[in-house]
């Protein structure tokens, strides 16, 4: 903007239309004015520029002034544009005047002369250069909501937002005020002026606003910096008080404020916004929006954040997955729902549980978290898993891709276990904030603050430590390993825990029981006299007993910085560390758990350069330094059922099948009760044969509930056992482990496997990858409508008596071609209407036979030409027309492979959604794709 003025003094007068607030010139400080003169018709602009800049402060919007001892020029602002503008002098002054006396323009010729040379026609503004939303606004301050964002209260009704005028004034409680020019909006039933570069805050009664000496807050600079509109921050402002509900009892409130945290507002905005640094070099200049014309100013630029952004509780989203459930039936007892969510944000705090598991959490709900392995070209670039190598930590995590899992187990007596867990690649997740977690017990989640920003004082701990560093003296410590926390988050290094006992090194250790010993089963129970293959498992899971003949023992865990480190300790062994050498004398707290400091149980961090050997004396006939050559097997199902017994040091690989859930009883001392631990059953196949058999586990394992059919397992710690009813199973010690393996992981030894063989197994790994594809849908295999209660999902088939809200929904399966492979595809809701063709007035029409016959509508493939005249009329009508609406069209699917076990050639997906053939849209969909991965190669 640059600025030429005419030698010519003057007096001008009229009615101030407009005022700014403080503006930082290079020599002093600076005010502007808008003049509008009744008797020119015109608007012209006043420019305050010397060190008497305060005094002109008390100018009033809507009042009638005269400016004396101005000079004449014209501004040029950086779109082009001219403007006449009035600049003062040292001498200039005003004086306020009745409305009457705005109407004698003293240089009247003089100026018609100016404005009158060509080119100058076009400097002077005859229209109110503001749009008609703009209102001036007069009340007192009742309330100072946010000084740093320049947030306060007017008559206990408005909000007033001066964040976005760069102004060091601070408005005092019960002033009495006039804003001029200011936005008004009325956003979420809120009635809220917003102040731009055109608006002005002034004190009625004369008296100077008081002045900040603060500068200008942070978070005020970076709304302007990125470019983030007057919505954007009140979105913000949204999320921060939802954050404090979510978190409330978690979390102390300081400790999530992005105020104070300068780091989570720029990790909230990278993630919601896509922040790139080059695109923001646009300057923030007030002058440009007072000049404008017509009026465009900062706050209301294009929104960065989506309206429609929510951030829900971890309830709302599992009840609209309720909602929207559809089972797929994986065994005789076991079936499952997929339910992808891409829609709604997810935030919660993430973190390790003391069983090795992860969880997210917030006020509302503790979820179980199953990540799967890195997705293959994945553009985000954000991976969590570096961040939890110290388990300590919490991390307050943000993912838009994910699944709802559940899983549905009939129990024997008749009643039903629901699973539901949240299943994610670990490469979606974006981490927004980081935590330690405190000394609280997990089991209080979420009634007391679990997790905090600020380091906690250790000096108690570091006595503990001392005492128990002293008693571990020497180069040379043995310790037996006890139980190893294997999940099928297998890449994750902080899972890496193992639980081991140092022991002296002539102790003597007694870890295989005879289950004749009639001392172990005295005063317990005969386990003899049951027949039932899942109470047997659930009584002889207590037979696992260990004799140490030792006084000074020490439980410790031992946490390995390098996941292969820890892979070649066994349970039931025992081996030789260095423990001088494992200790990181650099951080020696951080290697401590603080819930396992409150149980008297420590961690160990043990480093990569750390040598671990095994003790020779030790029965085993592995060793650390030849693991592949030391006898460790790897077992099929089949040779499990020939050899009818397992080595001390052997793997099962196996593929699941099916899972049941078992609540036992049994007898104690003559009295009959309930087992409360109960016992989870599962069915695995071997990879390449057909023969099966039975796995018992404990059921507080909950990483098992993230298996589902066809997932490709490695077992180690099983036991094999044979009942009284003659069945021979696997039985879990303990010390059990079992994890998802990939295909390319088998040994060289293992027998090869057909390419079909092995992407069958790997779906269980990758069903969480969604495809999108443009496919021929060849032929409807089933179709089904029906009327569901919402309060206890049965049919009317089902006698439902729950007098609630009954919904109706579809699902259906067809046979589709993506010009490579034939798939069998399963859907529900819309994704099935559009499959089936439907418009909207056939579905009202369908509902609404379905709902008042209080019939379901059924159609099937195998079933069409079968008893079809004994099914109703209607049922027909439809049969016929699942048949010949949808065949040969074609359409596009998003879909998801879904785990099979069987071995039938046409994989499974399940749709996610079905949307008709828009060729614009697959282009622009197709751009964005390849540009996305260019700019992750560049």
């Amino acid at each position: 903007m640059s600025c030429g003025s005419l030698i010519l003094i003057m007096d001008v007068n009229g009615l101030v239309t407009a005022a700014s607030e403080k503006i930082y010139l290079e020599q002093a400080d600076g005010l502007l004015f808008t003049l509008y003169n009744y008797e020119m018709d015109i608007y012209f602009y006043i420019l305050v520029c010397d060190i008497s800049a305060t005094v002109w402060t008390n100018v009033i919007v809507n009042q009638y002034y005269k400016f004396i001892g101005l000079t004449i020029g014209t501004v040029e602002t950086s779109l082009g544009g001219k403007r006449i503008l009035f600049k003062t002098t040292s001498s200039s002054t005003y004086i306020q005047i009745d409305s009457y006396e705005s109407n004698k323009f003293e240089i009247v010729d003089n100026l018609e002369a100016i404005i009158s040379v060509p080119g100058l026609r076009d400097l002077y503004e005859t229209k109110a250069p503001y749009y008609s939303d703009l209102v001036s606004y007069k009340g007192f301050v009742t309330d100072i909501k946010d000084l740093e964002l320049g947030v306060y209260e007017i008559d206990s009704k408005v909000s007033l937002y001066t964040t976005f005028n760069i102004s060091d004034a601070i408005l005092s409680k019960g002033s009495e005020i006039f804003i001029s020019n200011a936005h008004l909006i009325n956003y979420m039933e809120k009635i809220i002026l917003v102040c731009c570069g055109l608006s002005s805050v002034r004190n009625v009664n004369g008296t100077a606003i008081q002045e900040s000496t603060k500068i200008t807050p942070y978070s005020t600079n970076f709304c302007l910096d990125y470019e983030l509109s007057i919505f954007d921050l009140l979105w913000l402002e949204r999320l921060s008080t939802r954050l404090k509900m979510k978190f409330c009892s978690l979390v102390a409130e300081e400790d999530i404020s992005f105020k104070r945290n300068p780091d989570f507002l720029e990790n909230i905005l990278e993630y919601f916004v896509s922040l790139n640094d080059a695109s923001f070099n646009k300057k923030f200049s007030l002058m440009e929006e007072y000049f404008s014309n017509p009026h465009s100013c900062f706050p209301f630029l294009e929104n960065r954040i989506p309206a429609q952004c929510d951030i829900p509780y971890l309830t709302n989203i599992l009840d609209e997955a309720i909602e929207n459930i559809s089972w797929i039936v994986a065994g005789h007892k076991w079936k499952f729902s997929i339910s992808s969510q891409d829609n709604m944000v997810l935030i919660g705090i993430l973190f390790l549980s003391s069983d090795g598991n992860f969880y997210v959490a917030d006020e509302t709900l503790k979820l179980p978290v199953i990540f799967t392995q890195e997705c293959n070209g994945c553009c985000h670039e954000q991976n969590i898993e570096k961040d939890f190598k110290n388990s300590k930590m919490a991390y307050l995590i943000a993912v838009q891709e994910y699944d709802i899992i559940f899983e549905n187990l009939y129990c024997k007596n008749r009643s039903q276990k629901l699973l539901q867990y949240i299943r994610t690649s670990s490469c979606r997740l974006y981490s927004l904030l980081s935590f330690h977690k405190s000394e609280m017990k997990e089991s209080n989640l979420p009634l007391q603050i679990f997790f905090h920003k600020g380091k906690r004082d250790s000096k108690h701990d570091e006595n503990i430590v001392d005492t128990y560093s002293h008693d571990l003296q020497g180069s040379n410590q043995h310790f037996l390993v006890l139980s190893k926390m294997w999940t099928i988050q297998n890449k994750l290094p902080c899972c890496s825990n193992i639980l081991v006992l140092f022991i002296s090194e002539n102790c003597k250790t007694f870890d295989n029981c005879s289950l004749e010993s009639k001392s172990i089963l005295e005063d317990t129970f005969n386990y003899y006299e049951t027949g039932d293959d899942a109470e047997f498992a659930s009584l002889i899971n207590k037979l696992n007993f260990l004799f140490i003949d030792d006084d000074k023992v020490r439980l410790t865990y031992l946490s390995f910085k390098s996941i292969e480190h820890a892979t070649n300790l066994f349970p039931g062994h025992i081996y030789v560390i260095d423990v001088k050498k494992s200790i990181n004398d650099n951080d020696n707290m951080s290697s401590f758990s603080s819930k396992s400091i409150q149980n008297g149980i420590f961690t160990w961090t043990v480093t990569p350069d750390v040598k671990i050997i095994h003790n020779p004396t030790c029965l085993g006939g592995h060793c650390l330094e030849d693991y592949e050559v030391s006898g460790v097997t790897n077992f099929g199902v089949k040779e499990v059922l020939s050899v009818r017994q397992l080595k001390q040091n052997c793997f099962v690989t196996c593929v699941l099948l099916d899972k049941t859930y078992e609540d036992i009883e049994t007898t104690y001392n003559g009295n009959f009760g309930r087992e409360f631990n109960a016992t989870l059953c599962m069915t695995v196949k071997d990879v390449i044969f057909e023969e099966t058999i039975k796995i018992y586990v404990p059921y507080f394992s909950s990483t098992i509930f993230g298996l589902l059919p066809g997932a490709l397992l490695e077992l180690w710690g099983f036991s094999c056992f044979r009942s009284q009813s003659g069945n021979l199973y696997l039985k879990a010690s303990p010390m059990f482990g079992i994890q998802v393996k990939n295909c390319q992981s088998f040994s060289k030894s293992h027998p090869v496997l057909a390419w079909k063989q092995l992407m069958k197994v790997n779906y269980g790994n990758l069903f969480h990858t969604s495809f999108r594809r443009l496919c021929f849908i060849l032929k409807i295999i089933s179709a089904e409508i029906v009327s569901i209660c919402k309060t206890c999902s049965q049919t009317f088939l089902e006698k439902c008596s729950c007098l609630t809200y009954r919904e109706t929904k579809i699902k259906a399966s067809a046979l589709i071609d993506d010009g490579n492979q034939q798939l069998l595809a399963y859907c529900s809701g819309d994704a099935a209407k559009n499959v089936l063709n439907f418009n909207e007035k056939e579905w009202q029409s369908l509902a609404h036979y379905v709902n008042s016959s209080r019939q379901s509508l059924k159609f099937s493939d195998k079933m069409l030409f079968k008893n079809s005249s004994y099914s109703p009329m209607m049922n027909q009508i439809f049969n016929i027309y699942c048949c010949s609406k949808s065949v040969c069209q074609k359409m596009v699917f998003e879909y998801i492979y879904i785990p099979s076990s069987t071995t039938s050639d046409i994989c499974s997906v399940w749709c996610k959604s079905v949307t008709n053939l828009v060729p614009r849209d697959l282009m622009v969909e197709f751009y964005m794709k390849s540009k996305c991965s260019n700019k992750k190669k560049s």
